[in-house]
């Protein structure tokens, strides 16, 4: 009884079988962006790359507009 009731509480800590596949091949991207950047001596890595413009617009933002952001 013990075992089913643990396996019911940590059920959602695993992906199904073709997830775990995508978040495999997620991990390894960021893996080899890590890597590469490493290389460039880069101090700061996005993954995915587009997410650099998000990043520079929200940093840009003045203090009164991004407090007010639902993030």
């Amino acid at each position: 009884m013990r075992d089913s009731a643990c396996k019911g509480q940590t059920e959602h800590f695993f992906p199904p079988h073709g997830e775990q596949a995508e978040a495999r091949e997620q991990r390894e991207a960021v893996a080899r962006a890590i890597v590469d950047a490493l290389g460039r001596r880069a101090e700061v890595v996005h993954v995915p790359p587009t997410l650099r413009w998000l990043f520079a617009v929200i940093r840009h933002l003045p203090r009164p507009v991004f407090r007010r952001l639902p993030l």
